[in-house]
């Protein structure tokens, strides 16, 4: 105020009563999930770099045990249908089976 600078906004006009989250539980999880995915490489980027083969160990440990929370997040994904299944390749042997049925008629 002495050097007539501007003074930040409060940020009282962002609290809310609300007590629903903002936010759905779909992407809570998904964000959890992928989070937990980068972990894991930061991991597999400090051992790269970790000249001290005890901690190796230890990060190894470290990795199991997000490796499983993880998969747990992945698994519930699965389990409520959010996560979409990726494009997978034709299947080759229906589709000669359908077109062989075609040609017979």
């Amino acid at each position: 105020m002495n050097e007539n600078l501007p003074t930040p906004k409060l940020m009282d006009a962002h609290i809310t009563d609300s007590t629903i989250s903002p936010f759905s539980d779909k992407l809570m999880l998904y964000h959890t999930v992928m989070s937990n995915g980068i972990g894991i490489q930061n991991y597999g980027s400090a051992v790269s770099k970790i000249m001290r083969h005890d901690i190796h160990l230890q990060f190894g440990r470290l990795t199991a045990g997000i490796s499983k929370f993880a998969n747990d997040g992945m698994n519930m994904l699965i389990n409520k249908g959010w996560l979409e299944e990726p494009p997978t390749a034709a299947d080759r042997k229906q589709l000669s089976n359908q077109s062989a049925g075609n040609n017979n008629q």
